[in-house]
């Protein structure tokens, strides 16, 4: 292997970096796209307690008409 000019080791060394950069964008836009979905199964999960709530107070009332 030939010995690199000065020049060519910083182009190499730029196209390197440009990659970890590109890496490192699509690796966020990763964590962002599983931190969008945990927010939607929390909401969803929101939701379900919301509902159980409201039948648990039916329940209750039904009980206490049945009394």
């Amino acid at each position: 292997m030939k010995s690199l000019s000065v020049k060519e080791k910083a182009e190499y060394t730029d196209e390197e970096a440009g990659k970890s950069q590109k890496e490192a964008g699509k690796s966020q836009e990763e964590a962002g796209k599983s931190q969008e979905e945990a927010g939607k199964s929390q909401e969803e999960a929101g939701k379900s307690q919301e509902e159980a709530g409201k039948s648990q107070e039916a329940a209750g009332k039904s009980q206490e008409a049945a009394g």
